[in-house]
């Protein structure tokens, strides 16, 4: 009687993880980005930064889930850099995941989120 309701228990408790890690976010990666990938990754970037459109390398994302992504730095008319010291960091973190089957790019810093509906990912785990 004790074998039975410990092999029961063992398997309620497989069935419960396998629901949770379902719904579970994981570090993905793109799999064969296309043109229209990318311009959908840059758009959601610019969205993101709330900027001018974001330069990216074709490979971004198909290699780590993160991508850092650094402001410009700021020029003079003549475009020479201006000098000086600057006293926050400008990176932007993003974080590509992989949600119920749908790739997801996230801000871990405030948790925006966009979903890249043309991508197709991999998981990395």
């Amino acid at each position: 009687m004790h074998r039975v309701s410990a092999a029961f228990l063992a398997l309620a408790i497989a069935a419960g993880c396998g629901h949770l890690a379902a719904d579970e976010e994981r570090p993905a990666v793109l799999v064969a980005p296309t043109d229209a990938v990318r311009a959908e990754l840059r758009a959601a970037l610019t969205a993101a930064l709330g900027q001018a459109p974001v330069a990216i390398a074709d490979d971004a994302l198909t290699q780590t889930y993160v991508l850092i992504i650094d402001r410009a730095p700021v020029r003079e008319l003549e475009n020479r850099p201006l000098d000086g010291r600057v006293l926050e960091s400008t990176a932007e973190r993003f974080e590509l995941v992989l949600t119920s089957g749908e790739c997801v790019l996230r801000r871990p810093s405030d948790s925006w989120h966009m979903r890249l509906a043309s991508a197709t990912c991999r998981s990395m785990y």
